[in-house]
Formats: C-alpha cells, structure tokens, sequence
C-alpha cells in the first residue's frame, strides 16, 4: 500500500470516529458537535448544563455513581438537576419549574409538569438529547413533549425533532418511549394516539428546524369519547404538503378491547403549499424557532381544500382495519394503503387488499367528497373511475366473489358494476344503473357530502344497520324459496360468519360482534346464494318457469337496492 494511499485512509477512518457508536469513548475522542458541525449542547438548548459535566469535580463524582445512583447539583443559574447512570447512559432530569422534591427519583411524577430530560447516551460526556414536557394550559398535567436527537434516532443519523400535544383527557398521555427513545414496534400502541391531539416531525436543515416525513399527524375526537373518530396525516417538506390520509370512524364503534376503528380513508397525493394563515411555529428551550407547521386547527381543512393530483378510497367493509403482516390489532394511523392500480401504497403497514373496497380518482375531479348510491347502500368517492371489492370471506387465499364499478359516462358516479364469481362457472353479470344518488335526509338536490365524521355519521350508521336487516330477511325468504323449490341454497359465507371457530379464524369473534361485518357477510352471502339458487333452479329440470322468474326479479329488485321489493316478490303467492 502506497503512503499516500495509507494517509487517504487514516483520514477518513477518523473523520467517521466521532459519529461511529462506542468509538469515541474507546479513543479518547469526544464529539461535541452535529455532522453539520452544531454545537449538540445549544442545539438542546444545554449550554451550561454541559458546560457543568464538564467540570473535573462533577465529571469525576459521575464517574463514580454506581448504577442507579444518583446525585443531585446546582447550574449556574440555580437549576437543579438530578444525574444518575442507567443502562449504560448518564441521565440528567432538569428541574425546569423548580418543584422536584429533595427524595426525587426521576421527574415529577408519571407525567412531569415542567421538566427536561437530558441523556448522555453512550456515558463519554456529551449530550446527545432531551425530552422535555411542557404543561400548556397550567392544569398541573404535561400535555406538549419534545424529543430531540443530536446524533442517532429511530429517523437516522441526523438531529431531528419530534413535538408531540395532548388535548384531551383520554387513556393515553403524549408518548411512550422505550430506552429514552422512539421504536415503533415496541412503543406505538402505550402512546397516545387518539382522542384530540397531533404530533409534528422536524429535521435541522441550514440551521433550521423544518417540517418532514409525518408533519403533522393529527387526531381529532368529535363526540367528547377521549377517542379519535378522525385522524389525518400529512407527509410535509417545509411548508409544502406531498400527501394526506384522511381516516373516519364513521359507525363510531370500537372493536373491544382497543382504542381504534377506522372505517373509511381517503389517500391524497400530489402537491400543496400550507396557507399562510394556517401555519404555526413553536419555540424549542434553545430558542431556536420550529417550523413553521400546519396548524391542528386547520388540518382538515386545508386537506379538504387543496388542489390534490389524485386519490384513493379505503372503505373497510368487514371491518378489520389491520395490517397486511399482523392482523392482531386495529391500526392506530387510520386505513393504510395498499398499491392498487397504479396508486402506490403510502406509508405502512399495508392494510389487505381483501374485503376492502377500493375506489380511485384518478384526477382528483371530485376533490374527495362521497356520494350515496342506493343502489348498494354505500358511501362511494365522487370523481371515482373505477373501484373494486374483493371477497375472500373465510380467508383461505381464493377469491369468493368479485365487484368491479365502473363510472361510464364520466359524471363523477358511478352507473356500472360487473359481479364475477371467481372459482365457479357462474357467469359474471353486468347492472348498469340505477342513476339515482340522493343522500338519505339530504335536502334540495344535493348529491355529495364532505368527507367528515358529522356528515356521515348522521345517517350512514341507521342506513348501514337498515340494509343489514333488510339483506336478513330477504335471506330468509330466499331459504323459504329454496325450501319450497327442493333446492339446495349456498350460505357458506353466512355459516363461516356465524359459525367458524378462532381454529379457522383467529378474529371471528371480532367480526361477529361488529355491525358493519355482519351486514357485508349478510350481503355477500345474499349475493352467491342468488347466483347459484338460479343456477341450480335453470338446471335441475322440472322447476316452472315462473318460479325461475320469480327468482331474476327477486334478483333485480336486489340490484336495484330494493331489498323489501326483492322479499316481497320472494314471498307473494303463485302466480303473481
């Protein structure tokens, strides 16, 4: 190896030392500073914190702690601070309102009014980051945290911000950390995602503090439950908007035992810059701005508002928003999507493509409002072009039964769906129609409504709840029919609802208790039983042609979203 070459190398290897983890202990090198060369202490706002640790005396009785012992000290400016070693790191609590009692272990209590926590993370004498909690509105309860990393994170090598608020007085408080940091997998479901609140992610950028990644992520209780019936989320550069989620409850359940349930969701993508009047900056305890962010306040509206490229809805029609790779829990970030058709999947994990319904706007020409079609009793995204449901009922990996929509005359509606029964030789039937969008208990003509809780959670739980009973006792009298005619009829999605063990299906119990599952497996059950009933009754020979008959209309008035229509005609007597 060439000197020259050898020289190359040696340089590099201790450019890397200072951010290498153990390796500035190790060579009796310590870094005080950022990759982009900022002072770790002022950018925590830790100056003469800092400066006190380095100060032989103190540096040597911290030395000395054994683990879990503390000591307590006076800055400069008569803060008090207690240090302790704890896992390796040295811990330093900062007693920012001047109340932490003389037996103090750690700050105020479970949840701090007014206090820092400062870690030196790899114990070699230099602050790498803090978590403090801050109480707004002087209840006595923190209810705004701030976590800054100088050096590494769960977001990488690099400073970065998290502020988090709390509104409410809900199950939850601000954020649950594991080794005085964020990890997802260990530490999102004891955080407080819900009820009223939001959280904000910054990144330092030319000394700045600028928004990214999720900026904010915000989380609004509409009905004073402390639980969230809606959740946005925002993908941000600066003040330049690059995608939202908009989630809604829109039944207002909860599955038991969890303090989630999102039904629908609609995906934005595109490009939109935060109004100005809508925006917000915070002040980190170095003084240093933060932001500027868009406001909690103004979330859904803005979303609402912008000039987005596209979208994609997410309406969770047997209710089990979970993730694709972990079906255990209900998803606290709202219905995440799967790529579908072209619309990539933002953020993660992926809910199933399976028993979800999937509509997509393709140039955001119905700028996210739903409309009712009756026709099928369901919420629908205006400007949609297509749309598909995908049924796998009892979840063993083959399709039971496919409903493609379709917007023909591109009006915004949709006015087709082709009905296919994959794994049959059923053969695929197209209903065209029927034109007729009205929202129950509208009034005048209007045909779409806002994406928002309120608006829909008015008439969409009674309409959901009605169509369920309706398909119930069309049901019925298609087993009365069957019965009469001597024919079997097919309720295999109805039995694996009603009947299937957590042998076959870990979370029946969960789909058995919820409103909303129980209608769609009604439906996909009404569904396959028509289509073979006919079926069976065209080829068993000797049925009357009457009583074929009977069964299309019964079957059309059912396409047409007359359920009571269809049983009436079921029921009525021969002959007519």
């Amino acid at each position: 190896m060439s000197r020259a070459l050898y020289l190359i190398m040696l340089s590099t290897l201790c450019a890397l030392l200072p951010v290498m983890q153990g390796g500035c202990q190790q060579r009796g090198y310590v870094s005080r500073n950022t990759r982009a060369g900022e002072s770790r202490a002022a950018l925590l706002g830790l100056e003469s914190l800092q400066a006190a640790l380095d100060q032989p005396e103190l540096a040597g009785q911290i030395r000395a702690l054994g683990q879990g012992q503390q000591l307590r000290h006076a800055l400069a400016d008569g803060t008090g601070v207690l240090i302790t070693r704890e896992r390796g790191h040295i811990v330093v609590v900062i007693d920012d309102d001047g109340d932490m009692p003389d037996n103090a272990t750690g700050p105020d209590g479970d949840s701090p009014r007014a206090a820092c926590i400062a870690v030196d993370m790899d114990a070699d004498g230099s602050l790498d980051r803090t978590i403090d909690y801050d109480d707004l509105d002087g209840d006595g309860v923190a209810d705004q945290m701030l976590q800054t990393y100088t050096v590494r994170s769960t977001w990488g090598y690099r400073p970065f911000l998290v502020v988090s608020r709390d509104f409410d007085e809900g199950p939850l408080r601000l954020w649950s950390l594991q080794d005085y940091g964020y990890i997802q997998q260990l530490c999102q479901w004891d955080c407080d995602f819900g009820g009223d609140g939001w959280f904000a992610m910054f990144a330092r950028d030319r000394g700045r503090w600028n928004a990214t990644l999720e900026c904010p992520f915000c989380f609004y209780d509409r009905d004073g439950d402390a639980l969230a019936e809606e959740t946005v989320r925002l993908i941000a550069a600066g003040t330049r908007l690059r995608s939202a989620r908009y989630s809604i409850n829109a039944d207002n359940d909860a599955t038991e035992g969890q303090l989630y349930d999102y039904d629908v969701s609609v995906t934005c993508l595109g490009s939109a810059e935060v109004p100005a009047e809508a925006q917000e900056t915070l002040t980190h305890r170095s003084g240093n701005e933060i932001g500027p962010v868009l406001r909690w306040e103004d979330a859904r509206e803005v979303v609402r508002d912008a000039d987005w490229q596209r979208c994609l809805l997410i309406w969770d029609e047997n209710d089990h928003n979970t993730a694709a790779d972990k079906a255990d829990r209900e998803r606290w970030e709202g219905i995440l999507n799967a790529e579908w058709r072209g619309f990539p999947q933002e953020g993660g994990p992926p809910t199933l493509t399976l028993n979800k319904r999937f509509e997509l706007d393709a140039d955001f020409s119905g700028r996210m409002r739903l409309y009712w079609w009756p026709a099928d009793a369901r919420l629908h995204l205006h400007g949609a072009e297509e749309g598909a449901i995908e049924v796998d009922f009892d979840y063993d990996g083959a399709l039971d039964l496919h409903v493609e929509y379709a917007d023909t005359d591109a009006d915004g509606f949709f006015d087709r769906r082709i009905v296919s029964y994959p794994g049959t030789d059923l053969p695929d039937r197209r209903l065209d129609g029927p034109r007729e969008y009205a929202t129950p208990g509208a009034s005048g003509d209007a045909a779409t409504l806002p994406l928002d809780y309120e608006a829909i959670a008015q008439f969409w739980p009674h309409e959901m709840a009605a169509r369920s009973q309706a398909a119930a006792d069309v049901l019925a009298a298609l087993q009365a029919t069957a019965q009469r005619l001597g024919l079997p009829l097919h309720l295999e999605a109805l039995n694996f609802y009603e009947a299937a063990t957590p042998a076959e299906f870990a979370y029946i119990d969960r789909l058995r208790a919820s409103a909303e599952a129980r209608r769609y497996y009604r439906e996909v059950a009404l569904e396959l039983a028509f289509a073979h009933l006919i079926e069976d009754a065209r080829g068993a020979g000797g049925i009357p042609a009457a009583e074929i008959g009977r069964l299309v209309s019964a079957r059309e008035l059912f396409d047409a979203g007359d359920l009571v229509g269809a049983k009436e005609r079921l029921l009525a007597p021969a002959g007519r």
